[in-house]
This record gives structure tokens, sequence and C-alpha cells, in this order.
């Protein structure tokens, strides 16, 4: 770190790092099926060591209806295996998890649907975009699992649709939660808008 007041052992050392991802047309159905395995081992020389190995398997199909509508359906599961040395040198105690070996396994499904409406507009091209998402997932363990990854949570624009809306690997939401918006888009030669508005309720 080049901030003052950081711990310089507290920095963590990301090695090894290991991304692998196989897609795979769906033979049965028409959708696309994404395999994924990820390794990663952080060593801090004054702080807390976490090694953690996922592997996943999402499904994503996705039609147009005779009227317009576009639909998307998604299916994952995954299953996590975290090893933690030193939790208590983590200042936070969200972040720490527990030490020894931790496991978890979830199974994430989703049914998303959208109606672009498309015309003129002031010389260009408008673009109305209704959209209702739900997901339904089934409980998950984010206590006694480390949070190396995914502590800077922001809800935006970019991310309220996804699957998962915390930015990384280590948490990940559970229960059944419906999302609704407008998305409208404005072009014209030499001039684009974009305007969108979101809500979400869990249950």
């Amino acid at each position: 770190t080049l901030r003052a007041n950081d711990s310089q052992g507290q920095q963590p050392i990301a090695l090894p790092l290991i991304d692998f991802r196989q897609r795979i047309d769906d033979p049965w159905l028409g959708g696309l099926v994404v395999v994924q395995a990820n390794t990663l081992a952080l060593t801090r020389t004054s702080g807390q060591d976490t090694q953690r190995a996922f592997v996943s398997a999402q499904w994503d199909w996705r039609s147009l209806t005779g009227w317009g509508q576009e639909i998307r359906l998604t299916a994952l599961g995954r299953g996590d295996l975290y090893h933690t040395d030193d939790s208590l040198l983590t200042a936070v105690p969200g972040y720490r998890g527990k030490d020894g070996w931790q496991g978890r396994a979830f199974a994430s499904a989703a049914v998303d649907v959208s109606w672009p409406l498309i015309g003129a507009l002031w010389g260009g091209t408008q673009q109305l975009t209704p959209r209702v998402q739900i997901v339904a997932t089934s409980p998950v363990d984010n206590v006694d699992i480390p949070n190396e990854d995914s502590r800077a949570f922001e809800l935006d624009d970019g991310n309220i649709f996804a699957l998962n809306r915390f930015p990384g690997y280590d948490r990940y939401e559970d229960n059944t939660r419906i999302t609704y918006g407008v998305e409208w888009t404005f072009n014209r030669p030499g001039l684009r808008d974009h305007m969108g508005f979101s809500k979400g309720q869990h249950a």
C-alpha cells in the first residue's frame, strides 16, 4: 500500500489465482451453459490468510415472443470450499469468517421479462423498456465464510438486475426478490440520452 495509515502486512498477496470458464451449447433446450472453476489464495505477512475454491454451472435461455417481449430464464448451481487462518487479525468482524475449513452449496433461479417499445421522436428514435425480474435463491452461508472481495457493495443501474448484486464471489444474495423498472433511451444523430428507474422488493 502507498497510504500512510495502512498496515503493509495487511495487504494480501493473491497467488495463485486461477479462473476457468467453458461455454457449452445446450442441445436440448437451446440455451447456453457456462461452467466455471475458480481458485484463489490470499496470503498476508501479518494478517488473515484465505484460500478459496468453487465450481459452478449456469444455464441461460433467451426467447422472443410474437408480441416482442424478451424472456430470459437462468439457473445456477455452485459449491464453495474455504480455508482461513488468523481471522482475528482482521479488524472488521463481518469480514473474518471462521478459522479452518468451511463449505457451502446453493442454487439460484431467475425469470426476467422485458418489452422494448421503439418509435420515432424529435428526429430520432426512442426506446421505452419496462422490465421485471424474479430471483429465488436457496439459503446461503454468508456468516462463516470470509469476505475478501465483496466489501464495496453499491446498488446501481449496472447491477440491479444481476443474479448476484455483490461485486465478488464471497457474498451471495439469498431469499426471493422482485425487481422492476423502466428504461428509456433516445438516439438521434450526434445525441444519445439514457434514463432508468428501478425498484426491488425482497420476500
